[in-house]
């Protein structure tokens, strides 16, 4: 739980996209202060100040810091965390070269890297996620969405849009994350016309929290953003309060929504006490 991992995703033309993570635990007497990175020169690539606050990145038993390793840094890379009771751990990457060429990267049609997704815990029947793999969005409070929700359209409730409920109305896959909370997948199947396209999806939780809001750009036309297929990730956090409600916004048919009143965000197993 002191020695940060590493994980290091080779960027196009050099350098890398990085990532360490501890799994300790956080209580006001112990908990994981810093996170820092050094090179094998010993100087200092990265470093990260961590508090008890609550953030998508710093919680109970994960706690992530992202950052860039530049082109021409020296290997090995050393990976520090500083506990406040259990003082400092260190772990030096020696099998880590830090050298790649472009061909080393994958890429889609429309330049996007093309990174493979980490493999789930082996719980069986249960699609866990690790703490690291819980994806980030900008914090959006329910005021910044207010003109939004003027109007909310439902499948049950459509207005004057009856018969378009299927094509707006998100849905929504949810994957527990070890250790607590949740990713939340949600997915519209509109079509992509620059009069009649989603621009916006978000999850609130039962207290009107913004959990994390995704705006899709008509210009791009990418894997989760083409015509009949509108796919967002977010994180649902431990003490988010049920029953969340999942949100789309057409630029021609307006905002609508599903509030999940039979979905408990409560999960179990053995891997949540690692």
């Amino acid at each position: 739980m002191h020695v940060p991992m590493l994980h290091l995703d080779p960027v196009k033309g050099g350098g890398w996209d990085a990532m360490i993570w501890t799994t300790h635990g956080k209580q006001p007497d112990n908990y994981i202060g810093k996170h820092w990175v050094e090179d094998g020169d010993g100087h200092v690539v990265f470093q990260d100040e961590l508090s008890l606050e609550d953030t998508p990145l710093n919680r109970d038993q994960n706690q992530t810091s992202m950052f860039k390793v530049p082109k021409g840094t020296k290997d090995p890379l050393t990976t520090y965390a500083w506990c406040n009771m259990h003082g400092t751990w260190a772990h030096t990457w020696t099998g880590v070269q830090l050298s790649h060429s472009e061909e080393d990267v994958r890429f889609d049609e429309h330049g996007n890297e093309i990174t493979e997704e980490y493999d789930v815990p082996d719980v069986p029947g249960v699609n866990y996620k690790k703490p690291h793999e819980v994806p980030v969005h900008a914090k959006v409070s329910a005021e910044d969405l207010k003109e939004f929700k003027t109007n909310v359209y439902t499948a049950e409730d459509p207005g004057q849009w009856k018969g378009k409920a299927s094509l707006h109305v998100p849905d929504l896959e949810m994957h527990p994350v070890s250790g607590g909370g949740w990713i939340a997948e949600l997915e519209t199947t509109h079509g992509k016309d620059a009069a009649d396209f989603i621009s916006k999806h978000w999850i609130e939780d039962g207290k009107g929290r913004v959990l994390g809001v995704v705006d899709f750009d008509i210009k791009d036309d990418g894997e989760h953003n083409r015509a009949k297929k509108q796919a967002s990730k977010f994180h649902v956090p431990k003490d988010a309060a049920e029953p969340l409600t999942t949100y789309a916004y057409c630029n021609l048919h307006g905002t609508w929504a599903h509030t999940w009143s039979t979905l408990s965000l409560a999960h179990f197993s053995e891997q949540d006490e690692l």
